[in-house]
């Protein structure tokens, strides 16, 4: 796990089990292996994930991202750490869109 400080209460976290806490927290959506390939990110709060994101099926040909996200607080919803989401994939990954399903 990697944790950077995003601002004064909120960290940006690096761990592979951000994906599955995600999915635990989608309703209907609770089998990890679901996202198959993918990156994720998490924010943390006092040590506790209290959001996090998941990037998958991404299509370098046809710069392409598929992101799912899930909080359990809106707390998370500032300018650095929607930055830092957003960072990955537009600067990181050079997509030029981001595909997210809603029910």
């Amino acid at each position: 796990m990697f944790v950077s400080r995003l601002t004064a209460s909120l960290d940006l976290v690096h761990d592979p089990r951000i994906a599955g806490w995600v999915a635990e927290h989608i309703p209907g959506f609770n089998v990890r292996d679901d996202f198959g390939p993918h990156s994720s990110l998490g924010i943390g709060r006092a040590g506790e994930i209290i959001a996090g994101a998941v990037y998958n099926d991404f299509q370098p040909c046809y710069r392409s991202v598929q992101f799912s996200m899930a909080a359990i607080s809106p707390a998370w919803a500032c300018r650095s750490t929607i930055r830092a989401l957003l960072d990955y994939p537009f600067r990181q990954l050079g997509v030029g869109r981001i595909t997210t399903l809603t029910r």
